[in-house]
């Protein structure tokens, strides 16, 4: 049996192939570029380092997740590819067994670990090999010895061959992982990029016994991909190339962003809010506007002032009257001022809670202003900011805002210069 290994889960690129019980080629490297940069030329030297006909393949073995979602994305594309060029059907091999596989024969549990950010990793917890056929037997006592003793030698291998799975992968919070190895009980191997992360803190936490594995085998490696996916390909675990999607185990940030932006509403500013304003005015400018400013401004004619609402986690579904919230479902998140005068808009003011940014609020509040300004037959709309407020930059010219000047050292504490930019036309 021939099969190809792709594993591009993580910053690591490695392509394989493994032909019967040998692994003919591996190419890998762990190195800053991009997967779309590396993996197709890697692929490409292989097979004619080897004289590879992908005709004789009989599958294609492909790390599913979880792991980097661009890097997934760019393996499955890769393996769909092939596959439906080729006509070969995917094994889709979870990337946390396969990455436990690199340590076949390991006593004790295998434990691999990707740095998912936020605290997190995405782990499992295996056994690999014939240790966990070993402690098999022991838990059932004689009696599966004498009954083991009528296993073939093939069967025996079989049984052996795909790693135990004690705890399925899993995004998990550091600290619970290390409950749950002290719940199992037995001495742990650590492996994959997020021990470095949290080798410390393991160190000085973990109270089962642990080692952590060599540098040549604590990383993704489409050698274990491709033989595990062999061992998938006898049993039959194979799906088509139309079939196979990726497991991100969670949604990626631009999804979870999108789902939150969705949870932003944007109404105008009451004397109810003051209090919140203010607060925020503080927080967020050193040259704040004071209450009776804030006020004032609220109630002429020529300020216009909104205020932007998230959802909490658990509350009610959005009314559908804009104006009025429960207060135990919605939360004030940020405010915006703009001032007409003479035909032209100024945005005064935009703030937004720093715990709660990039949800969206930021972005529709500046929606809300231009629709205003838009009704009120105002073309041309301009503002003020820092130099340095980069994530500020990036909204406004989203937002079709261009520089046309600055102002030099006109901001204090810190001094740093103004860019004046301009909407026109709009």
């Amino acid at each position: 049996m021939k099969i190809l290994g792709i594993e591009s889960s993580s910053l690591v690129a490695s392509v394989a192939v493994v032909t019967d019980d040998v692994v003919t080629a591996e190419f890998t490297a762990n190195f800053k570029k991009t997967h779309s940069q590396t993996l197709l030329p890697m692929l490409d030297q292989m097979g004619q380092l080897i004289e590879l006909d992908m005709k004789t393949l009989d599958a294609i073995a492909v790390a599913a997740g979880p792991g980097s979602f661009t890097g997934l994305r760019i393996g499955a594309a890769t393996a769909k590819g092939l596959g439906l060029a080729l006509d070969k059907p995917l094994a889709a091999v979870p990337t946390l067994e396969a990455l436990a596989y690199n340590l076949w024969g390991c006593s004790g549990v295998v434990c691999p670990m990707l740095d998912a950010r936020r605290n997190q990793v995405y782990t499992g917890v295996y056994r690999v090999g014939p240790g966990h056929m070993a402690m098999k037997i022991e838990e059932a006592g004689n009696a599966a010895v004498s009954s083991t003793a009528e296993w073939s030698a093939v069967e025996r291998t079989d049984r052996m061959a795909i790693p135990e799975v004690i705890l399925d992968q899993c995004a998990l919070d550091i600290a619970e992982l290390m409950r749950k190895l002290e719940e199992i009980g037995e001495p742990v191997t650590f492996l994959g990029d997020g021990v470095p992360v949290f080798r410390a803190r393991i160190e000085a936490e973990l109270k089962t016994p642990y080692a952590f594995a060599p540098a040549q085998c604590s990383r993704q490696r489409a050698a274990s991909v491709a033989a595990l996916g062999a061992e998938y390909v006898k049993r039959g675990q194979t799906v088509t190339a139309a079939e196979f999607k990726p497991d991100y185990l969670r949604k990626s940030q631009a999804e979870r962003e999108r789902e939150e932006r969705q949870d932003i509403c944007v109404r105008p500013m009451t004397v109810a809010d003051l209090q919140n304003v203010w607060q925020l005015e503080r927080e967020c400018f050193s040259d704040a506007w004071s209450m009776k400013l804030l006020a004032d401004a609220l109630a002429n004619d020529y300020d216009h002032f909104w205020v932007a609402e998230c959802g909490e986690a658990g509350g009610a579904e959005r009314p559908e009257d804009t104006g009025s919230r429960g207060a135990a479902s919605y939360r004030f998140c940020g405010y915006a001022n703009l001032r007409i005068l003479a035909g032209e808009g100024e945005i005064e003011r935009i703030a937004v809670d720093p715990a709660l940014r990039r949800r969206g609020a930021g972005r529709k509040l500046m929606e809300a202003m231009a629709e205003f300004a838009g009704k009120e037959g105002v073309g041309d709309m301009t503002l003020e900011v820092r130099a340095g407020n980069t994530a500020a930059l990036k909204l406004y010219e989203s937002c079709g805002f261009a520089e046309e000047g600055r102002r030099k050292d006109y901001y204090r504490n810190p001094t740093e210069d103004a860019l004046i930019l301009w909407r026109r036309g709009v």
